[in-house]
């Protein structure tokens, strides 16, 4: 597992950290497919996501934030799949920025696995396995989101 490091700095920038959290799904993705062959397949659905631009702050500029980053991929996994996805996404996220990583337990009887992963700053990526039942639709997930940052060329236009 390789995760470049950045500083705090550079993710203070909204270029910077999105293209960091997109890196980050897209590496543990890749990571996912190459330790389950089952989930190296070209059927994955990937959506970009859209970004939100907010009110302009009291010297004129606007925060961007960025939602909806998302991997799809319908396929039936099993327990012990969910617990190897599970242990794997802890080691992934806690390598990263997004290192307060958490598992919520609460449906797993029902075969819904939720993990998730953030940072300080708010940023988060979620991670849903639903396992077949009659209750669920078979499928693996990863939703992000970046939390609101200013653009670089708005930082450098303040400082000036």
């Amino acid at each position: 597992m390789k995760i470049k490091e950045k500083t705090m700095e550079e993710l203070e920038v909204f270029e910077a950290a999105s293209k960091d959290l997109l890196d980050t799904m897209q590496g543990f993705k890749d990571n996912l497919s190459a330790q389950f062959p089952l989930l190296d397949s070209d059927n994955w659905q990937y959506d970009k996501g859209s970004i939100k631009v907010c009110r302009a702050d009291e010297s004129g500029f606007k925060k961007r934030c960025r939602v909806g980053i998302s991997y799809n991929l319908k396929v039936s996994l099993l327990n012990e799949d969910a617990e190897q996805i599970w242990l794997l996404f802890k080691d992934w996220f806690n390598a990263s920025r997004l290192g307060q990583v958490e598992r919520n337990p609460n449906n797993e009887n029902l075969g819904r696995y939720a993990f998730s992963a953030s940072s300080p700053l708010g940023d988060q990526v979620d991670c849903s396995i639903y396992l077949p039942n009659e209750w669920n639709i078979p499928q693996i997930s990863f939703s992000g989101y970046l939390t609101a940052r200013y653009r670089a060329c708005d930082l450098d236009k303040s400082q000036e």
